[in-house]
Order: C-alpha cells, then structure tokens, then sequence
C-alpha cells in the first residue's frame, strides 16, 4: 500500500514537473511572439494547434501581446491546421479583439499586417461573414472605419450565393446607420444572382423604409439595387418604386 501511494505520489511530483517546464516554454514563446518580425514561428506554436485544450495553452503566450507580424504569421498557420470550432474560438478570443483595438485607435492607420490577416481570412467566406461581417453589422458600436474597411474586402472576394442570403436576411431585420449601409451597398454592387425570395425583401426594405431622403448612404443602396436587380422585380413593385424617387 506505501508502495502505491509513494507512486502516486511520485507521479504526480513529474507532472507538475512537466507542467511547469510548460508554462515556462509557452511564456518563453510569448516572449518572442511579442517581438516576432519575420522568419519561422516557434515550433511550440505549431504543436499547441494539435493540443485538446488548445484554448488553456495558448493564452500562455499571451496573444494579445504578439506583434502584427505574429499575429499574421501564426493565424495563417491556424486557418489550415485548426478544426473548425477551434478556429472559430481563436479568431474570436484572440484576432477580433487586436482587429477592434487597430481599428480604433484614432489617427492611426491600419496595421498592414492586421490588414492582410483580415484579407486571408476573408478568402474563407462563410468564416469571414459569419464571424466578423455580421456580428460588425449587429454591434451598435460600429464606425465608418469598419465599415469602409470590411466593404473594400468585400468587393474583392467571391462569396458563395447562399452565403449572402443567409447574410442578407438576417442584415435587413436591423435597424440601419450609415455604416451598416455602406456593408450593404458593398454587396448590391457585387451584383450577386439572388435568390426571387431575397429580391423581393429587399424589395421591401426600400419600399417601405423611412429613411429614404434622410441619407445618401440609403440613396446609394437603393441605386445599386436599381441598377443590378430591376429586371427582376415586378411591374407592381417598380411602380411603388418609382414612386419612391419622386
């Protein structure tokens, strides 16, 4: 019976060994993450993304201190190496937070590699929409900053249709800024072939808005409309649209 409880004992003695061996490794990698400028990651990093608590591990090195080059460097490796939920809660944990805190920071440009980390990520559409353009979108708090931003990448990349439904839908039950106007013109004048479901609440949405005259953000939403899906909206419906231009 000593035996086995000088085991279990020693046991555990080695694996707070090795979790402080650990902890120290991870914090050393944060430390170089911090000043990273270029050239290979540290390896720890690549083996934490196949760890099961990826999350605990990782905020040892203390992600919200990593350089913009870091930050690139590192979520590039994670976008091909991460399951999909793990992604999710990186991007949300770590990248959201530095891109929110760039963004608004007055007087300050955008961080280029901040910038092109936002770019790689929106090669992933259905990550790019449903993780940082919607929930942008839905945030009273969003700037012109953001939106302009996010609407330069959106006319840059293919977004699958269903996709853009899904978005559309949920976008046009919110109440509109002038921001959230400029996300919605950036994805009518990519003239993407809708659905006559979406056409026609977007139909809708102009039809019976109240903020027609009152911005020239709502005034350009409505003519991209205009001029990339008229041919398939009814006569009953240009009628009460025309309408609304006089």
């Amino acid at each position: 019976m000593s035996n086995n409880r000088h085991d279990i004992l020693e046991n555990l003695n080695q694996k707070d060994v090795l979790k402080s061996k650990m902890v120290r490794l991870l914090k050393r990698t944060g430390s170089m993450l911090k000043i990273y400028r270029s050239g290979k990651i540290p390896r720890s990093i690549k083996i934490i993304s196949v760890l099961k608590n990826f999350e605990e591990i990782l905020w040892f090195t203390r992600p919200d201190t990593w350089s913009p080059h870091a930050l690139y460097a590192v979520t590039k490796l994670f976008l091909k190496n991460l399951r999909p939920l793990q992604l999710e809660r990186f991007l949300t944990m770590v990248f959201i937070p530095r891109l929110q805190e760039n963004i608004f920071q007055k007087n300050k440009k955008v961080s280029v590699h901040i910038f092109m980390t936002l770019k790689m990520i929106s090669k992933i559409p259905k990550i790019f929409f449903s993780l940082i353009i919607l929930p942008t979108a839905e945030s009273l708090n969003i700037t012109t900053r953001e939106a302009i931003l996010f609407s330069i990448l959106i006319s840059k990349i293919s977004v699958p249709r269903e996709i853009v439904s899904t978005f559309l839908s949920m976008f046009l039950r919110q109440n509109f800024t002038n921001e959230k106007l400029i996300l919605l013109n950036s994805i009518l004048n990519k003239n993407f072939l809708l659905p006559i479901r979406m056409i026609d609440m977007l139909v809708d949405f102009f039809i019976y808005s109240k903020n027609f005259n009152k911005t020239i953000y709502f005034q350009k939403c409505f003519f991209s409309f205009l001029r990339n899906y008229s041919k398939f909206i009814s006569k009953e419906d240009r009628l009460k649209l025309k309408k609304k231009i006089k």
